[in-house]
């Protein structure tokens, strides 16, 4: 019903210049974000397999246009939205996690999962709580007692890298204990005296790849 603008029996030309309709479908598409769903969408399939591989930066950048955007009625943003909400899922995960690295005497750890919950959820309120409780933590006595110690230890590892003996890798490790007896550094010396004994200097290495904060993530 009404004119749409235009010519009977010819229909629209280029050239013709706007319809009476153009204006209410460009509203349309302004209002519902049409566009930025069409330019979005095929970035949910590429966040997917990255968020399985748990790879969660990586899928939460490329996810993150879509699943902000105001179009609430459309499938493909609600389905961006529900790997948002698995992704924030798993950083919550890690949040849980490092609580309980900090319980039991693993503040670099925990420190260590913190830092990536906020770096991989920037801007969130998921990274923005993973913030707060690094800074929090790393004000605690016990995680600046565990990283004097580390301090000794990372010399240890030094000069197993340079192919140093056991009798000047040793004493590094026992000024570590000295600096701080928490479960961290417990541990982790007792693993790497053991490799050290048993492997030589590569053993050590190895062990330290696999206990270091850094190696925990992995």
């Amino acid at each position: 019903e009404g004119d749409p603008g235009l010519i009977p029996g010819r229909g629209w030309k280029d050239g013709d210049g706007e319809t009476y309709l153009d204006g209410p479908i460009k509203e349309i598409i302004e209002k519902r974000r049409l566009k930025e769903i069409r330019r979005f969408a095929p970035e949910l399939p590429k966040a997917r397999k990255p968020a399985q591989a748990g790879m969660l930066a990586q899928a939460w950048s490329t996810i993150r246009p879509l699943a902000e955007l105001d179009a609430s009625f459309s499938p493909t943003v609600q389905a961006a939205r529900d790997l948002r909400d698995f992704l924030e899922g798993a950083g919550a995960q890690l949040l849980a996690e490092a609580e309980t690295q900090a319980a039991e005497g693993y503040p670099l750890r925990a420190a260590a999962l913190l830092e990536k919950v906020a770096t991989d959820f920037l801007g969130t309120s998921t990274g923005d709580l993973a913030a707060g409780r690094l800074n929090d933590l790393q004000r605690d006595d016990a995680y600046r007692e565990v990283k004097r110690a580390w301090r000794a230890m990372d010399k240890a590892w030094k000069s197993a890298e340079r192919d140093k003996p056991a009798a000047e890798i040793l004493p590094d490790l026992d000024a570590a204990l000295a600096e701080s007896e928490l479960a961290e550094i417990q541990v982790i010396r007792e693993a790497l005296r053991a490799a050290l004994f048993r492997d030589g200097n590569p053993g050590f290495m190895e062990t330290w790849r696999q206990l270091s904060p850094e190696g925990y993530l992995q």
